[in-house]
């Protein structure tokens, strides 16, 4: 079968931050402008301490890499109130994971991000790039479970600088990938935002566009139709 490629999708899950980014099949919507991003401000220190927050623009800068290898984590805290509650859609904190399972084999090769970012607030006058780890995971309920990380280290996407409010410029990652089976289970991308030099205003911020020009492309899928250990 031929390469599978997902477009970013936001939902309006209701609750507390409703707007939820996902990987998703389905034709690529006009592209917009998320929720979630990064307030870079003035800052040297090159890392987000907390990764990605769905639904959520968020600050707090340090030298530690991020994301780091532990498992994603889950909030379900749109659960009462969403249109597809838990266990039809999970939401990871920290993390954009497909929409569905899958169950097959991706061979060794190339995978392809493409994040197109924008300032909303002030420009961003600095420079930077994503940063992420790719895991895979089942669905116990409203949590991951028997989570593996897939990426062997942290991968950097291209370099974006002087973003403005008004034109959108894309982060891509490549990640050379191993040969991986899936068994009935999603693709979680763990995500931050690293600072390469800084930025000229404390309002400076980096968000995620979504729908078109935003996607991640696999290798070529082999599909089953049977689990399999």
């Amino acid at each position: 079968m031929p390469s599978k490629t997902w477009n970013l999708r936001q939902i309006n899950v209701g609750g507390t931050n409703p707007n939820r980014l996902w990987w998703d099949e389905d034709a690529a919507a006009a592209a917009a402008t998320s929720v979630t991003g990064w307030n870079v401000r003035t800052t040297t220190t090159n890392y987000n301490t907390t990764g990605l927050s769905q639904g959520a623009e968020i600050t707090g800068w340090g030298t530690t890499a991020i994301p780091n290898a532990t498992a994603p984590t889950v909030d379900n805290s749109y659960a009462a109130t969403a249109i597809y509650t838990p266990p039809t859609l999970l939401s990871s904190t920290d993390s954009i994971s497909t929409l569905y399972e899958y169950n097959g084999v991706f061979p060794a090769g190339n995978w392809v991000f493409n994040f197109p970012v924008i300032s909303v607030t002030l420009g961003a006058t600095g420079s930077g790039a994503i940063t992420m780890r790719v895991f895979k995971g089942v669905r116990s309920g409203t949590a991951w479970a028997s989570v593996t990380q897939l990426t062997g280290a942290l991968l950097q996407g291209t370099t974006i600088s002087n973003l403005s409010t008004t034109v959108t410029q894309t982060t891509t990652v490549t990640w050379s990938a191993p040969e991986f089976r899936l068994n009935n289970e999603f693709l979680i991308c763990k995500m931050g935002w690293r600072i390469l030099t800084a930025s000229g205003g404390n309002n400076a911020d980096v968000v995620l566009r979504w729908g078109t020009g935003a996607n991640m492309t696999s290798t070529n899928f082999k599909k089953r139709s049977y689990n399999t250990t």
